[in-house]
């Protein structure tokens, strides 16, 4: 079967910026990678399709966690994820911190909301 192709005629794109780190994905990973790549001192851009953060976690309304922590309590996990979790707790986000279990209920909107002022407050 032959190959098709269509030609698009040539056209100038304009530069909004310059980084040294673009993050494809405002979810879970996407969200950590580029707090990290800006904690690191990186010019960081994340780009997110469906005009919130937190990927399925929130436009999915997928509402647990893994804990990171055991189930009896001890924390298993360190980095970001134990930082954003314990944040999120104190935000009422998540139980993660008050239960002694190893999988957190999550509140999808109180979630979206952390991540924006997290990621916000990091510029």
């Amino acid at each position: 079967m032959r190959q098709r192709t269509l030609r698009a005629p040539a056209h100038d794109l304009p530069v909004l910026g310059e980084f040294d780190v673009v993050v494809c994905g405002g979810g879970p990973a996407g969200c950590a990678a580029a707090l990290s790549a800006w904690r690191a001192g990186l010019a960081v851009l994340l780009v997110e399709n469906q005009g919130q953060l937190g990927g399925m976690g929130t436009s999915g309304l997928v509402s647990h966690w893994l804990g990171g922590r055991t189930a009896h309590g001890r924390w298993i996990v360190g980095g970001l994820f134990r930082e954003l979790a314990t944040e999120a707790a104190g935000l009422a986000a998540t139980q993660v911190v008050a239960r002694e279990m190893a999988f957190a209920e999550v509140d999808a909107a109180s979630l979206q909301a952390a991540r924006v002022v997290w990621l916000a407050e990091a510029g």
